[in-house]
C-alpha cells in the first residue's frame, strides 16, 4: 500500500505565457490611470496653505482700501510664504490703480492671486 500512486485522471488546464502577460499589462493600465487620479486629486484639492494664503492676501487688501501705502514690493508674511504685490495704472481710467497680489509658497508655487481696482486716498 505504501508504494501505491494515485492515478489522477482530471487534467488541469494552465495559463499560457501570453495570457498571463496580458493580465499583467491590464492590471499595470489601471494602477497608472488610478495613480494619475490620485495625483490630480491631491494636487486640485484646496490644503491648508492655500487656505492661510487667500486669508492673509484678503487682509492685505482691506488694509491696501482703509489708507495704506500701496507700492510694488516683495513681503515675507510668514517664514513658509512670500507676497509678492504690483501696482499699475488701470487701462480703463488713469486715476485707479490696478493691485495684483500673489502668494507664493517655499518652493516658488503660486498659491493663490487677487486682482482688484483701488481708487487713490486724495480723491
Amino acid at each position: 500500500m505504501a508504494g501505491l500512486r494515485m492515478k489522477c485522471k482530471q487534467q488541469f488546464r494552465g495559463s499560457s505565457i501570453m495570457e498571463v502577460i496580458i493580465a499583467m499589462v491590464a492590471i499595470v493600465v489601471v494602477f497608472g490611470i488610478a495613480m494619475m487620479i490620485y495625483s490630480n486629486v491631491l494636487r486640485l484639492s484646496l490644503s491648508l496653505k492655500k487656505l492661510k494664503a487667500e486669508r492673509i492676501l484678503d487682509s492685505l487688501l482691506i488694509e491696501m482700501r482703509t489708507g495704506r501705502e500701496v507700492t510694488d514690493e516683495l513681503i515675507t508674511v510668514a517664514s513658509d510664504l512670500k507676497v509678492e504685490i504690483t501696482v499699475k495704472p488701470c487701462r480703463l481710467n488713469r486715476s485707479l490703480k490696478e493691485v495684483s497680489i500673489i502668494a507664493y509658497d517655499t518652493n516658488g508655487e503660486k498659491l493663490s492671486q487677487l486682482r482688484q481696482i483701488l481708487k487713490p486716498e486724495y480723491e
